[in-house]
């Protein structure tokens, strides 16, 4: 999840310009490959899930509880 996360940031990066290739009479423009609002809306989900997730273990680390065998 943390990789997906790391991956549409970047692509999140690419999709805000276009890219501009300036030649000698003419300039090239280059829109992006992938909409910016959706990978912003992509990212806004996995984020989310992430946290939820997040909480989750957190939560579930605190309501678990371990009897040991060497215990009574």
């Amino acid at each position: 999840m943390n990789e997906q996360i790391g991956e549409l940031s970047t692509q999140l990066a690419k999709a805000a310009y276009e890219r501009v290739v300036y030649k000698e009479e003419r300039d090239i423009v280059e829109a992006p490959e992938v909409s910016f609002a959706e990978v912003h809306k992509e990212l806004d989900e996995k984020r989310r899930l992430f946290r939820t997730l997040n909480r989750n273990l957190r939560s579930a680390a605190h309501d678990i509880v371990v009897e040991f065998r060497d215990e009574p």
